[in-house]
């Protein structure tokens, strides 16, 4: 009997204000923009600071490119391995892999096939059931997803009612999914969904507050990533933050305040089961993201996309913490459990968990939806979107620590490649 920490996990629901709803900023001006409220880009340089992880942009740009080809599905999982400078591309063991296309697209890479004991697709789908019984022998599972190995499952357990006996744990694992993965049981603290660049009018660009009426209060979160559909004879926009910020048909603005201009309406977004939710409308999106601290008016054009994989070094950038870099992705894609403030919890596939590796707040209340970014040669790629914070137990940096914002060095994101793979036609939108 093993008896763990009591932990908790909690969705970075969204930061409810009660904050007077008056109108504090000038409304643009039709097809023009406020010269209060307008970013102030910069030069590539502003990133120039953050911790990367030594992925060059040759191999960052190859791996997006591999990613979506058709040819190379045999591939069921990326790891980057900073120490030796080697992209590992992970393979069900006697799969066969068009190694010359492989060599064509990563040409400036180095790069390893290896091969695991068993395929992603199965280990990801027994995670996945895992996590969707939410309890294994009364005891909550926070997440569940495949080792990045491919040699078997790893299961993070809450208790928060005393000693665990794990053979009896495993025995209902087993009986869920069958006996033929090996289990690895760790202990860790429920996720919490996170619910400004406080105030801009159009072209809107992420990294942002955006908020919605709820009840008598305003619900917060932050904008992503712009996206866009290209076609003829014109283009489509769209903003991307977190589905657990509004439901389809949530009508969002730019700030809180009672003339800001509208954002978007929340869509019935196709995601791949992932924490990210589509904002379209009557409205003009950039390329672009805020950077800085929570006051900034700094932005940056963002450069293109980057998959997310262990080992990477990668910069959040919500809109009440600030831009905070130096975390490194420890796992994923695993599937999540994770509750929002009103204790309700919401399984996401395909999220990400990293670590601040100095132990510095990351996120909190208020950046979901925000953007993860992977800074590539001074550049900004994306990556992913903020979605939940584990314990709490850090002092929020940014906007400072309330009763209702808390933040952590432990974040979990949403790996945009969920909504990539299900919406074909749209990309990251660039400057």
């Amino acid at each position: 009997m093993f008896r763990p920490m009591r932990w908790l996990v909690v969705l970075l629901g969204s930061l409810l204000t009660g904050v007077a709803l008056t109108g504090a900023f000038p409304v643009s001006i039709a097809g023009g923009i406020d010269a209060a409220s307008a970013p102030d880009f910069r030069s590539d340089g502003m990133l120039s600071g953050a911790d990367g992880d030594d992925m060059p942009r040759a191999a960052t740009e190859g791996l997006a490119l591999l990613e979506r080809s058709e040819l190379l599905r045999p591939i069921q999982a990326y790891e980057w391995d900073s120490r030796r400078g080697v992209l590992l591309l992970h393979v069900p063991s006697g799969e066969p892999v068009d190694v010359g296309t492989v060599a064509t697209i990563l040409a400036e890479t180095k790069w390893q096939i290896v091969e695991d004991r068993f395929s992603a697709e199965r280990l990801r789908s027994a995670a996945d059931q895992v996590a969707r019984a939410q309890r294994i022998n009364g005891v909550n599972v926070s997440w569940a997803g495949a080792k990045i190995d491919g040699s078997g499952l790893r299961v993070a357990l809450l208790s928060e009612s005393g000693a665990v006996d794990e053979k009896a744990v495993r025995a209902r694992i087993a009986s869920i999914v069958g006996d033929a993965f090996p289990v690895d049981i760790s202990y860790e603290s429920r996720s919490a969904l996170l619910a400004d660049r406080q105030y801009h009018t159009q072209p809107f660009i992420g990294g942002a507050l955006i908020s919605t009426r709820n009840g008598g209060y305003l619900s917060t979160c932050s904008s992503g990533f712009s996206v866009v559909q290209d076609g003829v004879p014109t283009s489509r926009t769209a903003m991307l933050t977190a589905d657990h910020c509004g439901t389809a048909g949530t009508e969002w603005k730019s700030g809180k305040y009672t003339d800001s201009p509208y954002y978007g309406t929340g869509q019935a977004t196709s995601a791949g089961g992932a924490d990210i939710r589509m904002l379209t409308g009557d409205v003009l999106f950039y390329g672009a993201n805020f950077v800085g601290s929570p006051t900034s008016n700094s932005a940056v054009w963002m450069k293109g996309y980057s998959v997310p994989l262990v080992g990477q070094s990668v910069c959040m950038n919500g809109s009440q913490s600030g831009t905070v870099c130096s975390n490194t992705i420890t796992d994923g894609p695993v599937s999540l459990n994770a509750a929002d403030s009103s204790g309700t919890n919401h399984t996401y596939a395909n999220s990400y968990r990293s670590v601040q590796i100095f132990n510095q707040p990351a996120a909190g209340n208020g950046d979901s939806g925000g953007p993860v970014l992977r800074v590539v040669d001074n550049k900004p790629y994306a990556t992913g979107i903020i979605s939940a914070i584990q314990d709490g137990a850090n002092d929020c940096t940014g906007n400072p620590s309330t009763p209702s914002r808390k933040c952590s060095a432990v974040v979990w994101t949403a790996g945009l490649n969920a909504f990539l793979g299900s919406n074909l036609s749209w990309r990251v939108l660039t400057g």
